[in-house]
């Protein structure tokens, strides 16, 4: 450490002070002082700047600023947008000159108005200038403007169908105006009725059974088609369904087939006993139960869906609330509780 004697720079006083090893020289006594005299400084800095209006040139007092009053400000923006309009430079010298610059910035999309400020002429008079040269409202001003609008909303337009489409061929197989007809409720008379409605209820209830599904829209739409058995798809016994080769693998081209639901039915039942698939605790439930017409007639569902639910071993939650699990427990004769029922289909 060491006593250092100095004088301050803003104040002029004599001070001394402890330095440390290597530590920084002080130039003023007291905090106080430095920021005075870094703001005299500052002030003296600006001072020097000239203030002068950036668009008459003339001197201004008070504080540094860019135009010396709101006149000036509305020329200056006036100015800068209707040169913002002018395709190419051009000399500002010469009445037929002048004449010519305004008829540019017209049919660049300036407005009168705006001309009118650059010239400092009124409206009226640039709009009598150019109807001597022949050029009306239809010929530029806000009319351009709105051209100009109409084409990049039009630009944006195609854009955005553009992107639209790519996305519809990468997730559906098809673009968007090709993919809209099989999504209108009113063309198949309600939304459930719609080819891709379906398309996302199998997919859905593949799924859930743990199949795979390996189709887009429009793989599947071709499998229907080239079938020709769209209009008989149903859930009843002699209507067609998409069935699974061998009844294994996932939902693919190559590996599908249409046939009725109870010649499907009857390939499941023979490959499950060929295969000697264990049987869910659903099954055996149902089977206590009196079977799968029995089970059907008691909770108002097709025999078929009990059938599915038996495979999959699970039923739907709104059967505990709605009581349908305890009229099965009933026709099992004690057998099974309810308890019991919903403790199996949830292992």
């Amino acid at each position: 450490m060491t006593v250092i004697a100095s004088t301050c720079q803003h104040c002029k006083v004599s001070f001394s002070y402890v330095r440390q090893a290597r530590g920084p020289l002080r130039k003023f006594c007291r905090q106080r002082c430095g920021l005075a005299w870094h703001n005299a400084k500052a002030k003296a800095r600006k001072s020097d700047k000239p203030n002068i209006c950036a668009q008459c040139g003339q001197q201004m007092s008070g504080r540094i600023r860019k135009y010396c009053g709101s006149d000036c400000s509305r020329l200056a923006v006036s100015t800068r947008r209707a040169l913002a309009y002018v395709p190419h430079p051009l000399p500002i010298s010469g009445a037929r000159i002048h004449i010519d610059k305004m008829v540019c910035l017209y049919q660049g999309g300036a407005t009168l108005e705006e001309i009118g400020t650059l010239y400092d002429v009124t409206r009226e008079r640039v709009r009598q200038i150019l109807k001597q040269n022949g050029f009306t409202r239809a010929n530029g001003g806000s009319q351009v403007r709105l051209e100009i609008k109409s084409q990049q909303a039009e630009i944006a337009r195609q854009k955005k169908a553009e992107a639209r489409n790519r996305r519809y061929l990468a997730e559906h197989g098809m673009s968007f105006d090709d993919f809209a007809p099989f999504n209108d409720s009113h063309k198949w008379g309600g939304y459930t009725k719609t080819p891709f409605f379906l398309f996302k209820d199998q997919r859905r209830n593949a799924r859930q059974r743990g199949v795979g599904f390996g189709f887009n829209f429009a793989d599947w739409w071709a499998v229907w088609q080239e079938s020709g058995k769209w209009d008989q798809r149903g859930r009843t016994g002699e209507s067609y369904v998409m069935c699974r080769l061998n009844d294994e693998g996932p939902y693919k081209t190559g590996s599908v087939y249409i046939d009725t639901l109870r010649n499907n039915s009857i390939l499941g039942r023979t490959l499950a006993f060929e295969q000697e698939k264990p049987k869910t605790a659903l099954y055996q439930i149902v089977q206590a139960a009196g079977g799968r017409k029995a089970v059907s007639d008691a909770t108002g569902s097709p025999r078929q869906y009990i059938s599915s639910l038996a495979i999959t071993g699970s039923f739907p939650k709104c059967w505990i609330e709605d009581g349908r699990i305890q009229r099965i427990a009933e026709l099992t004769a004690g057998k099974y509780s309810k308890e019991q029922i919903i403790e199996l289909a949830a292992a």
